[in-house]
């Protein structure tokens, strides 16, 4: 059973063998107990380990489009197994991609929360083109994924979350359970990391609450709502009612 908090349940990943934390946002309520639409938007780790059940799973779930954030890099090393799918529309709108491609030998972040809003003012563009590119299936499962589906897809989620009211105190656990999800894959990549010679800090492998709390904070200092920020970025209000639709029919 998923983590029980204010008598909702955390999503738990769909039963996929290649990939372990693909989950749905319609699973929560909003503040105004309004139940989200489930099968409208999935958040997910990487893709490209899916054999051909998982991937009929997916079909079968409704997803008519893939938009992954994964750097060049990234995508080039380990291709998503839906990129060539003729039944799935796919979009690769790299995020961070300076970081990743240069294996994490830059500057890196004090914490995962700085990050978080160095996504939110520094990747505007991308954001716009994500939700620009959302907007295209107002009806129809749109699945959005990085490698870990944490911290590129959860600020992603984060945004969705807001825009149809869920409370924060859910967001907050929705991001936090990726770390447990993720756990075995986690623990395989810092012992490859090691085995290259690469050091990243232990924080970029967790997902503690505290991380989203921060940004809750300065996202709730700078926007005030989830409408205003979509609207800093280009978003129209057409544009903002079909994502509305899509999360609260």
């Amino acid at each position: 059973m998923g983590v029980k908090i204010v008598q909702q349940e955390i999503a738990k990943p769909l039963n996929l063998k290649g990939a372990h934390n693909v989950r749905d946002l319609g699973t929560y309520e909003n503040k105004s107990h309004q139940p989200l639409r489930r099968h409208q938007f999935l958040r997910a780790d990487s893709l490209h380990q899916l054999d051909e059940k998982d991937k009929e799973t997916l079909l079968s779930y409704g997803v008519k489009a893939v938009i992954d954030l994964r750097s060049r890099m990234e995508r080039e090393k380990a291709p998503c197994a839906l990129e060539q799918d003729e039944k799935v529309d796919y979009y690769n709108i790299p995020m961070l991609d300076e970081m990743n491609s240069s294996g994490f030998q830059g500057k890196m972040p004090e914490s995962m929360g700085a990050l978080y809003v160095q996504l939110l003012e520094h990747s505007k563009r991308e954001y716009a083109h994500i939700f620009h590119t959302m907007c295209r299936y107002p009806e129809g499962c749109v699945l959005f994924n990085c490698t870990a589906g944490k911290d590129r897809t959860g600020v992603t989620a984060m945004l969705l979350l807001k825009l149809a009211g869920v409370e924060d105190d859910i967001i907050v656990k929705d991001y936090s359970v990726s770390e447990q999800y993720m756990k075995e894959v986690f623990d395989r990549q810092r012992e490859q990391m090691k085995q290259y010679g690469v050091e990243i800090p232990e924080y970029m492998l967790k997902s503690p609450q505290e991380e989203m709390q921060k940004t809750l904070a300065f996202f709730q200092q700078k926007y005030g709502t989830a409408e205003q920020y979509f609207t800093n970025i280009g978003m129209t209000e057409d544009e903002i009612g079909i994502l509305k639709r899509k999360l609260c029919a």
